[in-house]
């Protein structure tokens, strides 16, 4: 009788654990096994869920990376999920689906899928001239003022303006939004706006009863003598994307007199901000140049490489310049990158001494950070930029990157892995599509690719406004418009030219980077003009010489297994998660077996005992 009992027993754990398992089934809608899309880059993938109570937390994989994949998760009734992957790099893969759950989990069987798709403005540098054609610059030439040649700064969505304010260094970055529309159209209008508004920052935004420079005053669109509201302040950040506009101006017409504006400019700040000692420039001043604080910041280091020094050098190829960002840049690795997560953060005081700020980061900050440093490794030939700067783009793709929504979050706390603010800002997504772009073409990785094609389908998708033309300020992490104006005091012309240019001309024969925001040292004329053929047979061509990837070419498995072990940096963390994952899964199944087996090994001794 016990030993019935005992038999009943056991027979039931195994009905339990064969029967109540978790189970994912794909629905007869997916792609089958070794689908191939020609046609678009996207696919649903639709699973039912089966003994399982409560909200499941559900997770989509493709097995080029350890990470979930992005998708747009609908159709939830009865446990039947809906997912919709976008903006895949054309190559073959596979993907499952997955539950994470405290109790158990049951991988599906892996699906395998090849995309040869891709979208029009992956390849093809006519696209980004077209769309900034069309799109970007007549919307900021709308906002020029023909009778006092300036922008105005604060629009809405519409381009109707919000007051009358405009400011230096908003007036510098829109007229290098000019200069490029000049530079990709030839419209001799863009070039005159240019031309007239340089000359007004020069005779009414230049400090010179304070030995020169731009204050953060808001001058009077309407009445550029007119000061609306002054702010006794001077900040680098103001000051480098001023003179921008002088040098933006210069690489359109060779006319001397723009550079020597510029470099007088560099002279300046030498002169009143920068600390031979720390190798940093102060952050602000008051107008007549006393230092107020004496803080190094994102802004005042960093930002002034890129828009004033970087550019001064690959316009004249004065080694003086070049020196200098060597300088900045060696510094600001030294002592702006936290050594615990490899991640730019916080200011800093003189000697470089952290303010007290060493978990909140800005994402788009290390995005661009990370894109500087490799045009350093171009401009030098020095290894350690290359390997910070794809480690650092690496590292903020950990934390800062939702994968989910296509979008780059806006600042992290890197202890909890939070993200600490649900706006999503236009510059940080362009830094984005830009920084994956510039780390893909020094390293020919599809996890660089990768990030370079959603961001810039998000950057086309949410941000681009179709009907009135610019892209919007702010969105939130679900990719809902929170902010739709246009201009502000620190958004203006700059970020939605600069990667119309950079694109355009990366794809349009430029040989390398970096390209900075004027190109090459030969901007206009590259050496060798190649052909911007779309992708044929697996190879790039033309804007991506010497790079190539299986874009169109069936990968068996084997080859994929080795493609993800020489791509992911964590790979042996991430098998031993795997591992235990599976094991995990697959245990009410192991422990059934087990049990079956001491069951037949019981019935058989007790037949032998009858025999």
């Amino acid at each position: 009788m016990k030993k019935r009992v005992i038999f009943v027993v056991l027979i039931a754990v195994i009905l339990i654990n064969l029967v109540s398992a978790i189970n994912i089934t794909f629905n007869p809608s997916n792609p089958n096994d070794s689908t191939t899309l020609n046609t678009q880059d996207y696919f649903l993938v639709n699973v039912t869920i089966g003994n399982f109570t409560g909200t499941p937390n559900v997770i989509l994989e493709l097995n080029n990376s350890f990470r979930p994949v992005n998708y747009t998760l609908s159709n939830t009734t009865n446990y039947t999920f809906q997912f919709n992957v976008t903006y895949l790099i054309n190559r073959t893969f596979q993907y499952r689906v997955f539950i994470n759950d405290s109790i158990a989990s049951n991988v599906t069987d892996y699906r395998t899928i090849t995309i040869n798709y891709s979208q029009p403005w992956e390849y093809n540098s006519t696209y980004w001239k077209s769309t900034y054609i069309n799109k970007i610059a007549p919307f900021w030439a709308s906002e020029f003022n023909p009778n006092t040649s300036v922008f105005y700064m604060n629009v809405n969505q519409t381009g109707a303006r919000n007051n009358e304010l405009v400011r230096a260094q908003m007036l510098g970055r829109h007229i290098y939004g000019m200069a490029v529309a000049y530079n990709l159209t030839g419209n001799e209008t863009y070039k005159s706006m240019a031309i007239n508004a340089t000359n007004v920052l020069r005779d009414k935004f230049w400090d010179s009863s304070n030995s020169g420079g731009f204050s953060d005053d808001d001058f009077n669109v309407s009445n550029t003598s007119q000061i609306i509201n002054a702010r006794n302040s001077k900040t680098m950040f103001g000051q480098s994307w001023a003179s921008f506009g002088y040098l933006s101006t210069y690489w359109i017409t060779n006319n001397v007199t723009y550079l020597n504006y510029a470099q007088e400019s560099y002279a300046l700040y030498e002169q009143k901000t920068w600390n031979s000692t720390d190798k940093a420039y102060a952050d602000t001043t008051n107008d007549a140049w006393t230092i107020t604080s004496n803080k190094y910041t994102f802004s005042s280091t960093v930002d002034v490489a890129i828009a004033l020094i970087l550019p001064l050098y690959t316009l004249t190829g004065n080694s003086t310049y070049l020196t200098r960002l060597k300088e900045i840049t060696d510094t600001s690795l030294k002592n702006m990158v936290n050594e615990t997560n490899d991640l730019v953060v916080g200011n800093y005081d003189p000697g470089w001494g952290n303010d007290g700020n060493k978990e909140q980061i800005s994402v788009g900050h290390n995005v661009k950070y990370s894109w500087y440093l490799l045009y350093m490794y171009n401009l030098t030939g020095n290894e350690t930029y290359k390997t910070r700067g794809l480690s650092l783009f690496r590292n903020v793709t950990e934390k800062g990157w939702e994968d989910q929504y296509n979008l780059w979050d806006d600042e992290v706390n890197t202890t909890t892995n939070q993200s600490t603010s649900q706006s999503i800002y236009w510059w940080t997504i362009e830094d984005g599509s830009v920084g994956g772009h510039i780390l893909y073409k020094n390293t020919n990785e599809d996890f660089y690719y990768d990030l370079f094609k959603k961001t810039t389908g998000t950057y086309l998708d949410k941000y681009l406004d179709q009907t009135n033309g610019e892209v919007y300020e702010i969105l939130n992490e679900s990719g809902s418009i929170t902010n739709s104006d246009k201009g502000y005091e620190y958004k203006a012309a700059y970020h939605s030219s600069e990667i119309a240019l950079i694109l355009d001309k990366a794809m349009g024969g430029y040989l390398g980077v970096p390209y900075g925001s004027f190109g090459t040292y030969l901007a206009n004329n590259p050496p060798s003009a190649t052909s911007t053929t779309p992708v044929s047979e697996g190879e790039l061509v033309g804007p991506y010489k010497g790079n190539k990837r299986k874009n169109n070419s069936i990968i068996n498995n084997t080859e994929i297994n080795k493609t993800i072990v020489s791509n992911e940096t964590n790979t042996g963390n991430n098998e031993k998660i795997e591992n235990k994952t599976s094991l995990i899964k697959t245990a009410p199944i192991i422990f059934g077996l087990i049990v079956i087996i001491i069951i037949i090994f019981f019935i058989i001794r007790k037949k032998k005992r009858k025999f």
